[in-house]
């Protein structure tokens, strides 16, 4: 059976996706040495899953406090972006978003 488990092994072993990411990373990322299986179920802290979540509704109700600045102080963090919460790719997005509030901060 090809579960999430199987996928991320197949996935992440040298020669699994080596070719995406040479674009970003250059021809070296072709040839992995070494790769690190993250085995969510078995982390303390997050109990099961790659991300963290809140009950329902409170990302909803509450997110535009978590990224309203505080002075000087701008918040970045997957939890304060609107798109895929809780993942890299929010990170990224929410950096974006700090970065153009503070060039543009009076």
């Amino acid at each position: 059976m090809l579960n999430s488990l199987t996928y991320a092994l197949c996935y992440a072993q040298p020669g699994g996706q080596p070719k995406g990411y040479a674009t970003h990373f250059g021809d070296k990322a072709k040839s992995p040495t070494a790769f690190v299986l993250q085995r969510w179920d078995n982390e303390g802290f997050s109990r099961g899953g790659p991300v963290a979540h809140a009950p329902p509704g409170v990302l909803t109700e509450y997110r535009a406090a978590l990224r309203k600045p505080l002075g000087w102080i701008h918040w970045a963090g997957t939890e304060t972006a609107g798109y895929w919460n809780g993942y890299t790719d929010d990170a990224v997005r929410s950096g974006k978003r700090v970065a153009k509030e503070v060039l543009t901060a009076p």
